[in-house]
């Protein structure tokens, strides 16, 4: 049994702070790759990441950014054109995202 505090999920939880702190200094890096306001965007995640990709949709959506869709990277449509299409993955090596 683990110690208080050192679950898989405990240890996620408490690293958000300063992963949220490294994603808003890092943003200005990564901008040019992020969507434009009026893109067709597809989102693409498995898992909590897709659950992730689909409030994203929904979000950008609502805003009035730009037509957007959420899949399982399982189910995403070859034959639709996007403007941009962006992966999610929290671990980073989530094959049906990165192949």
């Amino acid at each position: 049994m683990s110690a208080p505090g050192t679950s898989r999920t405990s240890v996620e939880i408490n690293s958000q702070p300063a992963n949220w702190r490294r994603a808003a200094a890092e943003v200005s890096d990564h901008a040019a790759a992020l969507p434009r306001r009026g893109e067709r965007v597809a989102v693409v995640g498995c898992g909590t990441s897709w659950f992730v990709a689909q409030s994203y949709a929904a979000l950008r959506e609502s805003g009035g950014h730009g037509e957007t869709d959420a899949f399982a990277a399982s189910e995403f449509p070859t034959s639709r054109h996007y403007d941009r299409v962006l992966t999610i993955t929290r671990s980073g090596t989530t094959t049906e995202v990165l192949d």
